[in-house]
This record gives C-alpha cells, structure tokens and sequence, in this order.
C-alpha cells in the first residue's frame, strides 16, 4: 500500500500493492435492535477496540476513518476511550457500490503498533441502518526514528516533507509521514520493529514529481534510531 498524505482532510492512494478488502464482520442481528425490538433508523456503525497482548484495553490511540478509491478522504477522527474502544457512524462514502461503504481505518500512537505491522486497513461497511461492522487492534511497542537532513555539498539544513516506510516505494507496508525543520530535524515515531526507508515526498523536478530515496534505517522496538541523512538537491542524489 503506497499512500502520500497530501492534506490534513485526504489521501492519495499511489500503489501497487494494496491489501484485500476485509468482508464485514457484524454483530449479532438482535443485538442491532432498539429498546422494542425494532430495526433502528441509525447509520450503519464501524467499531473496534485496541487492546494489548494480554487483552487489557489501551486507551489513547488515534484512529482516523477514510472513504474513496484512489483519493482518500477523512470522514472522522477520535481517540479510544478508557475501555481501549472506537466507534464511528457511516451514512455515507466517497466510494462503494452503492450498498457496501469502501472505508479505511489509520490509527496512530507516538510508542504503539499495530501487531500485524499495517498503518492502513480497508474495511467494507454496508450502507444499512442499523449494522454494526467491528474491526479489532492488539497494540504492541514500537520504536522511532530521529534524524537530520542536511545538504550534501553545503552542510545547509534542507526542510522538507518526508515519506518513512517499509517494504518498497511501490509496495509499502508500514508508512509514515515526517518533515524536517528549519534545523533539519524531524522524528518519526510509532514505527513497527524492521527497517525503514526514507524518501523525499513529491520532490519537484520541473518536470513531475519525484520520491528520491535518502536512506534506510533499522528500527528496533522501544528503541530510537538517530540517522544523518544527506541530499543533493540539484543532481537529487543522497550521499
């Protein structure tokens, strides 16, 4: 899955490689029952839970819904709760086939993981009142990165956006975005254990767009992996 982050409210999805669609998990059909026993009028819900590896609830954890195909948009963001639970309703869909919702889910954490070491997950959510779709997460630890950017000839610190990810630049499993500051520095955190490559985003060519590579970096979990990383930006080499 290879995905650019190109605003706070959408995504562009650029890959070859993309997971298969989850089939929807639901609940029971009388649990989706109101109070009398009637069918509800209410959205059709996605739901989920984050819990630890011995099933204790972790609360905490950014979750973030998106809709579309190709380009992806953000239909919500929230934060577990105490008992580790997220919950969004879904009346709605940049993309689908008019019955079933094509959503995705991304969460988020500055020391946790996912434990299948995805950042992204599509899931289909029918568009029928009163479903509930449900999606569950163990989180484990995780590591990070820091690191500086800097001019290869000149020394100069460079700002720019950055792409952190494993697998290749068109096969991405695990990504995230950073960018560096007027210093050059930028951390990325919540990293799954393996290692990285770190790439320029949407370096401009004057021509079209380009993702040059910078380096690879081995993270480790609980661990924070410091990294120099030089850039030539006329010839777009890294040394």
């Amino acid at each position: 899955m290879k995905l650019v982050l190109i605003g706070l409210g959408s995504l562009v999805l650029l890959g070859c490689h993309t997971q298969a669609r989850e089939p929807a998990r639901t609940v029971d059909s009388d649990s989706a029952l109101g109070a009398d026993g009637t069918s509800p009028r209410s959205p059709a819900v996605l739901r989920g839970r984050m819990v630890d590896e011995h099933g204790a609830p972790v609360p905490g954890i950014d979750v973030e819904l998106f809709s579309g195909n190709g380009t992806l948009f953000r239909q919500g963001k929230m934060r577990t709760n105490n008992d580790g639970r997220y919950s969004f309703e879904v009346d709605h869909a940049a993309a689908g086939d008019g019955v079933v919702a094509w959503m995705w889910l991304r969460i988020e954490h500055e020391s946790l993981v996912s434990a299948d070491g995805e950042s992204m997950w599509p899931v289909d959510v029918p568009l029928v009142p009163g479903t509930v779709v449900e999606k569950d997460f163990v989180m484990i630890e995780g590591g990070a990165i820091e690191g500086f950017l800097f001019h290869a000839t000149t020394d100069e610190p460079i700002q720019k956006d950055l792409r952190v990810y494993t697998g290749t630049s068109y096969a991405m499993r695990y990504l995230r975005g950073a960018a560096t500051d007027e210093r050059g520095h930028f951390v990325a955190q919540g990293l799954f254990p393996g290692v990285y490559w770190i790439d320029v985003n949407c370096a401009d060519s004057g021509e079209a767009s380009r993702y040059p590579i910078l380096g690879t970096v081995k993270v480790e979990v609980g661990e924070m992996a410091i990294v120099e990383l030089r850039w030539d930006q006329v010839s777009g080499r890294a040394r």
